[in-house]
């Protein structure tokens, strides 16, 4: 059940979901996601092969989903979905195949919303150790939003 109300919200599905779980929400405020990455994920197979090392544009999406959740946890599913208007992402550690299995959890917090601009944060953090890896700002719109 938790799958079908992450796909609903963002309109994402397998195998570019990148969120498993929502561990809490507060639309327009806050979210926090697990997702949980195996030795059998299928990038593994295909990015760094004399190294298996999950790509991190990977990470900056699953930090994407975990943002759209707390933006749009309180929308109507057909509601549409906005535009990303600037990404800054910083990698700190990477993920290879030997760390599997691993659970990650993500972090999004809204720093400001107005007119349809929205501001936000976000951090992955390696749920065991607590070390960050990887985080973000993000500015997003829905231009329908935006008035002269």
């Amino acid at each position: 059940m938790e799958q079908e109300k992450i796909q609903k919200i963002l309109d994402i599905y397998p195998p570019f979901l990148f969120v498993d779980e929502i561990v809490a929400i507060d639309p327009g405020i806050e979210s926090t996601t697990f997702l949980s990455i195996k030795q059998t994920d299928w990038f593994f197979k295909s990015h760094l092969i004399s190294s298996p090392t999950m790509p991190g544009v990977l990470l900056a999406e699953n930090m994407l989903q975990t943002c759209m959740l707390a933006i749009y946890a309180d929308h109507d599913a057909g509601q549409a979905k906005g535009l990303i208007h600037q990404f800054k992402v910083t990698l700190r550690e990477k993920i290879t195949i030997q760390d599997t299995p691993l659970k990650i959890k993500t972090n999004a917090k809204i720093q400001s919303s107005k007119r349809g601009l929205t501001k936000a944060t976000c951090k992955i953090y390696n749920h065991k150790s607590k070390k960050i890896i990887a985080e973000a700002e993000i500015t997003h719109f829905v231009p329908a939003n935006i008035h002269p």
